[in-house]
C-alpha cells in the first residue's frame, strides 16, 4: 500500500507541474510573429504583428503571481526528487521525509495562494493535504530534515481550517512556507550530487 501512496503523490506532483506549465504557456500564447493578427473593437479593424517567443516568455512570466512562481519552483524540485526516489526508495526511508516536506510546502503554497485569491474552499482542502504530508514526513524524517519538519509543524499545529481566520492563517502559512525553504536547498543538493 505504501508504494501506491507514493505513486499517487508522484502522479499528483506531475499533474500539478503539468498544469502550471500548461497554464504558463497558455497565458503567453501568441501566433507566429510573421502572421498578422486582426482584432476588432467598436472602432475600425486594426492589424498588429504578434510578439515573438522571447517576448512571450517575458509576458508569461509577468502574468504569473509570486505565488505561481514559488509553486512552480517548489513543484519542479519536488517532481525531480520524486523521480529520483522512484528508483527504489521505500516509504519508510528518511529521504521520504524530505519529499513529504516539499510536498507539504507545495500544498501550503497552494493554500496561501488560495487565501490571497479568497478561494477559501481551496485553501481548506489544500491545508488538509499539508497536514497529511507533514504527518507522513515527520514519521520518517531524520536529522536536520526531521528538525525542520518538527519546527514547521509547530507553526501550523493549531491552524486548522484557514477559512475560519484567513488573515491570521495567511501569516502562519507565510512563516510555515519560509521554515520549509531549507528543504529546497537540501533536495537540490541531493539531486546535484546524484547527477555528477
Amino acid at each position: 500500500m505504501g508504494i501506491r501512496t507514493f505513486r499517487r503523490a508522484l502522479a499528483l506532483s506531475v499533474l500539478l507541474l503539468s498544469l502550471l506549465t500548461i497554464g504558463s504557456m497558455a497565458a503567453g500564447c501568441s501566433s507566429n510573429g510573421d502572421e498578422p493578427v486582426t482584432t476588432t473593437s467598436s472602432g475600425p479593424i486594426t492589424t498588429q504583428t504578434a510578439t515573438t517567443g522571447a517576448t512571450t516568455t517575458s509576458t508569461t512570466e509577468s502574468l504569473m503571481t509570486e505565488w505561481d512562481r514559488l509553486l512552480r519552483d517548489n513543484s519542479k524540485v519536488q517532481h525531480e526528487l520524486a523521480i529520483y526516489l522512484s528508483q527504489g526508495v521505500e516509504d519508510d526511508d528518511p529521504l521520504m521525509g524530505l519529499y513529504r516536506g516539499l510536498q507539504a510546502r507545495t500544498r501550503a503554497l497552494t493554500c496561501r495562494k488560495a487565501l490571497a485569491e479568497r478561494d477559501l474552499d481551496l485553501a481548506d482542502a489544500a491545508m488538509l493535504e499539508v497536514y497529511y504530508a507533514m504527518n507522513l514526513g515527520r514519521d520518517v524524517a531524520q536529522g536536520s530534515t526531521g528538525e525542520t519538519l518538527a519546527d514547521a509543524y509547530g507553526i501550523i499545529e493549531t491552524l486548522g481550517s484557514p477559512s475560519r481566520a484567513p488573515d491570521e492563517s495567511a501569516a502562519l502559512l507565510d512563516r510555515f512556507i519560509e521554515s520549509l525553504a531549507p528543504l529546497l536547498d537540501e533536495a537540490t543538493g541531493l539531486l546535484a550530487s546524484t547527477t555528477t
